[in-house]
């Protein structure tokens, strides 16, 4: 009975639930193939039922112990669902059928329309041809402007709404190198994503600010070194709460270029690629995403609705002692490498208690809900600076508008310094922000806020307002080329720690016994005893105004300064010092002595001046730097980077 109830249910599910419903093609056999071979497994809890009413005839054969029995078939009831896929679906959503074998029923069972296209590439496996009926080609359309009516159009979901992320970054290969635009697939051009070789490597775009269907995923590999590293990758679509809806694994052919995955118009809110159980390393040229998106409704005369990826980038700089932002920016890591760690955060406000002396630098754009006038905020632990351009995006235009020592998380009116002045900013319109916090110990965090219109008091930046940059502002070590450079002369072999020693030597200043070249007015510390040394540099005034210059050094120093670009020596005994360091400082401590700070010096914007500084050192520790203030800086600054020129 249970065989004839298996074999019933699967000969008329197949020809009335397929055939006679319209579900299938005429095609003899076809249908059938393609169903054993790619249909997903429908168990005891078939849409189709067949219920067999039977009759059992029992008869004793006489003068034996034999027994004969004959069976009849009275009736058979075929009770048809008549929706596979409904009923599909439901045992999907019951947890009866996995994700992987939703995606295929959804790829195979074929309806409304659809066979003629499922015959045609089922057939095409198979080596023969089956013509598609020819239908007229659609009417061209153009894409909308912002602020049109509604129109549904085929956009890459991971450049227009993504933010990306990865398990790890290693030589810079940020996650967001794959979804920049630029496909190019040579490392040295960098735009190639990069993870530690590690285990479990993984990378990932979300566009969950708009999910919906996603088509295809592109792949661009990298051709340069380690094409390989693709094979095996699975390539997963995944809902908003993150459960896999489909997924694919890249089989590799060698100087393949780009992979190109069909999903169908499955739902999904990111995609993922990654290699479980596996150690490893991967990296991506570009990856695109693509699906049906509309544009949002809105009268011709409304302001347009723009959508844009909303977040904030984190450079991290570890192992840097000290706790204020100058600490930060003169660190050797700051200044000439590459962040040690790269993230992406949801909004201005950074997880808390990450680690000990680091500092780290936090960028994104701010884009006001409404015309008026805005207060900026910011709040950290240690300290913290806010660096805005209120006239818009550029990045060159930031000027430093509030800073903290420290502040309590979530406050932000402890201190007036917290508070920015008052901002006219008109709304829909994209403002670069940077800010930094330096961590020495304990707890660390830093929140940006603002408060506009009728707001009561300053309220965190939702992520809604914010507009992730594809980079932060350059360093000074993305912007310096060789001819930024200041020189160091040494001189050997000098006893005391007195200053006049150095001037008094033969060699001095003439003919040094080395000469190096620096990227900023500061010298490697503890580097000998008995010694002199001399910097000197061309510097370039980036703005108009009042420049204090100061000087620290281990031990005696003299820092010398003409507004002109005559870089001829200075006259060390008739002309005049602007600062000194009368008996030693530590490196970069600049008010142990008044003398150490000059008057206020007025230059204009690129005007070129030329300073030097002369230190001499007699034993046990030993340092030389030069730093400035101008403008609304609040700490000192060493001189470096664009702003110095060979003399």
């Amino acid at each position: 009975a249970a065989a004839l109830k298996g074999s019933a249910l699967f000969e008329v599910a197949m020809y009335k639930g397929l055939y006679v419903n319209g579900n299938t093609e005429e095609l003899p056999g076809a249908s059938l193939c393609g169903c054993i071979e790619q249909m997903p497994v429908v168990t005891e809890a078939a849409c189709t039922e067949v219920t067999a009413t039977t009759s059992v005839t029992v008869a004793h054969l006489p003068n034996s112990y034999d027994f004969i029995a004959s069976l009849e078939i009275s009736d058979i009831n075929y009770e048809d669902c008549g929706d596979l896929k409904t009923h599909y679906t439901s045992l999907h959503q019951s947890g009866f059928v996995t994700n992987s074998q939703k995606y295929e029923f959804d790829q195979r069972i074929v309806g409304e329309g659809g066979c003629p296209a499922a015959i045609h590439s089922f057939l095409a496996t198979k080596g023969y041809e089956y013509p598609l009926p020819q239908e007229p080609a659609p009417a061209p359309v153009s894409e909308p402007e912002l602020g049109s009516f509604p129109f549904e159009y085929r956009v890459n979901v991971a450049a227009k709404y993504g933010k990306a992320t990865q398990s790890s970054v290693c030589h810079s290969g940020n996650a967001v190198r794959a979804i920049d635009g630029d496909k190019s697939n040579l490392w040295n051009d960098g735009s190639v994503s990069h993870t530690c070789w590690q285990r479990d490597p993984w990378w990932m775009v979300d566009f969950s600010d708009s999910p919906g269907p996603v088509d295809q995923v592109l792949i661009y590999n990298r051709m340069d070194w380690g094409q390989d590293k693709i094979k095996n990758v699975r390539v997963e679509v995944l809902d908003t709460d993150g459960s896999v809806k489909a997924w694919q694994i890249v089989t590799h052919v060698a100087d393949q270029e780009a992979y190109t995955f069909d999903f169908g118009g499955v739902f999904g809110s990111a995609v993922r690629l990654s290699k479980p159980n596996t150690d490893d390393q991967i990296h991506f040229a570009e990856v695109e995403v693509y699906g049906a998106r509309g544009y949002d409704s809105a009268a011709p005369t409304a302001s347009p609705t723009v959508d844009f990826p909303h977040g904030a980038i984190m450079e991290t700089w570890f192992n840097i002692g000290g706790k204020t932002i100058q600490d930060l920016k003169a660190s050797e890591g700051y200044f000439g490498l590459p962040p040690d760690d790269t993230t992406f955060l949801e909004t201005l406000n950074t997880p808390t208690n990450r680690a000990d002396y680091f500092g780290a630098r936090v960028c994104s754009y701010i884009v006001p809900p409404e015309d008026g006038y805005y207060h900026l905020y910011i709040s950290s632990d240690d300290n913290g600076e806010v660096w805005f351009n209120p006239a818009g995006e550029d990045k060159d235009g930031v000027e430093l508008v509030a800073s903290v020592g420290w502040a309590p998380n979530n406050s932000f009116e402890r201190y007036p310094s917290q508070k920015s002045m008052s901002y006219y900013l008109t709304a829909h319109t994209k403002y670069y922000l940077e800010a930094f916090y330096k961590e020495e110990g304990g707890h660390d965090y830093l929140q940006i806020a603002w408060a506009y219109g009728s707001m009561t008091g300053p309220q965190l930046i939702p992520a809604s307002n914010t507009w992730l940059p594809e980079s932060c502002s350059p360093r000074p070590a993305d912007l310096i080329t060789d001819d930024n450079r200041a020189f160091v002369d040494y001189y050997l072999d000098i006893s005391n720690s007195n200053i006049n020693y150095l001037k008094n030597a033969a060699h001095f200043p003439n003919s040094p016994n080395s000469t190096q070249e620096l990227v900023r007015l500061e010298i490697p510390i503890n580097q000998m005893d008995d010694y002199g040394a001399r910097l000197r540099a061309l510097v370039v005034a980036p703005a108009t105004g009042e420049y204090t210059f100061y000087i620290s050094s281990d031990d005696q120093s003299e820092l010398y300064l003409r507004t002109s670009n005559d870089t001829t020596s200075f006259d060390y005994v008739n002309d005049s010092p602007i600062a000194s360091v009368p008996g030693w400082t530590n490196p970069r401590q600049w008010n142990r002595y008044t003398s150490q700070k000059s008057v206020a010096v007025t230059l204009t914007e690129e005007q070129n001046f030329y300073v030097e500084a002369i230190m001499k050192e007699g034993g046990g520790g030993d340092n030389l730097a030069v730093g400035w203030t101008y403008g609304a800086m609040e700490s000192v600054e060493i001189i470096g980077g664009v702003d110095l020129s060979k003399p």
